[in-house]
């Protein structure tokens, strides 16, 4: 069974307020709108995703919640990774690689500049860059998480 994987940059957070940290910002209302596109954009494709993983910042989190909400999947389905707040595009892809190859159809929410980073090597554009709220999906040729790096693969974006 091919694999497939939706790479999704968080949506709009607010700027930080005086003593809030870079980690604790909400999504703004804008940044609400966009993840709920980047909702109906994976529900559109009509895949039953298993699982979502996602940076332990809250406007990862809310993103992904909000594309949850959206795609009908349970909240319990979300798998918070601490290791990927802000983490380089190696580790984000080492993430992805290293799943369980039973998972089929997986979304990750994480952080510019990885998502841009990972989005570029998997497409095979340069400089790819992915705004808030952007969701890149591809279809690989593969059955094995660890080959998607050269596995042949359709890329779709909604922005």
């Amino acid at each position: 069974m091919p694999k497939h994987l939706f790479l999704l940059r968080h949506a709009e957070a607010q700027a930080a307020t005086f003593q809030q940290t870079d980690f604790d910002r909400p999504l703004t209302n804008v940044g609400i709108q966009e993840a709920m596109a980047a909702g109906k954009f994976i529900a559109e494709l009509d895949l039953n995703i298993s699982t979502i993983i996602c940076s332990a910042a809250r406007r990862t989190l809310q993103t992904a919640q909000l594309v949850a909400q959206i795609i009908q999947l349970n909240p319990a389905r979300i798998i918070i990774n601490k290791d990927l707040y802000n983490a380089p595009a190696n580790n984000l892809l080492s993430a992805i690689t290293m799943l369980k190859n039973a998972i089929k159809t997986v979304l990750v929410v994480a952080h510019n500049p990885a998502i841009s980073e990972v989005v570029s090597m998997l497409s095979g554009k340069q400089s790819y860059y992915v705004p808030t709220g952007g969701c890149n999906y591809f279809l690989f040729d593969t059955t094995d998480w660890q080959a998607i790096e050269w596995a042949d693969c359709n890329h779709k974006n909604n922005y």
